[in-house]
């Protein structure tokens, strides 16, 4: 029996004898990696099982017609089409990018993401597919700061304490202004903003798993006062902290 080229598969592929879509089949067994597929409208095509889990989908239809903003805050599902319409623009790949989601836990942890344009056989970009996993110096750009590393964990273990931005430059040795300039190119934000949203992905988690007031979540999580959290919550995520009870429980 003669064997297919290799030249022979990639054109099936391409024209369509081969389904692409079984090339999302294998993300189902690779637990420490999440797996995700878009169209160019932002409909979600695919999630892997750790996904659908995490955002309370039990089945892969579950998924469909769904959106960013169906799973995410408003100002991360913002950041989220944001990346997705510049590969679909420029037809390039977005690597490396470091962000902060809930792990299984329902604990705030960084993560590195890539996305790469989906295209038809002709060449048309048609939607945004990628992978997302637990940061661990996977990004290489990252390792020409030594230290960053440090800094950066100890932000995410120390969020919900007033961590000034001083004290993590001092970490990585660089002063202030550049400490702020290069946390601000892999992130995209100032570490302020960051601490923010990492006490507002924690107050997700906080209001659906127990019934503490508004007023001990903010103080658990370094608040200021309770009219404080709800602002920044709302900012981040498009509702009151009480309204995301009532709808998410």
């Amino acid at each position: 029996m003669t064997k297919p080229s290799p030249d022979r598969l990639h054109e099936d592929l391409l024209k369509g004898a081969i389904p692409a879509f079984q090339f999302f089949l294998p993300w189902r067994h690779v637990p420490d990696t999440r797996f995700f597929a878009k169209n160019a409208e932002g409909l979600f095509l695919f999630l892997s099982p750790n996904l659908l889990e995490l955002n309370g989908l039990k089945h892969e239809d579950d998924v469909l017609g769904l959106t960013d903003y169906d799973l995410y805050p408003k100002s991360i599902a913002e950041k989220f089409r944001q990346d997705d319409r510049t590969v679909m623009k420029s037809g390039k790949p977005l690597t490396g990018i470091v962000e902060v989601f809930l792990d299984e836990k329902g604990t705030p942890e960084w993560y590195v993401t890539n996305k790469f344009p989906i295209r038809t056989a002709d060449g048309t970009i048609v939607g945004v597919m990628g992978t997302s996993r637990k940061y661990g110096g996977q990004v290489p750009e990252i390792n020409l700061y030594p230290g960053l590393d440090k800094a950066i964990r100890y932000l995410k273990d120390h969020f919900t304490e007033d961590v000034s931005v001083p004290k993590l430059a001092d970490m990585v040795h660089m002063s202030m202004r550049q400490f702020q300039r290069i946390f601000l190119h892999f992130f995209k934000v100032p570490p302020t903003q960051y601490r923010i949203r990492m006490r507002v992905l924690a107050a997700c988690d906080m209001l659906l798993r127990d019934n503490r007031s508004l007023s001990q979540i903010a103080a658990a999580l370094g608040f200021s006062d309770e009219s404080r959290f709800i602002s920044h919550f709302k900012r981040h995520m498009g509702i009151t902290p009480l309204q995301y009870r009532l709808k998410h429980r």
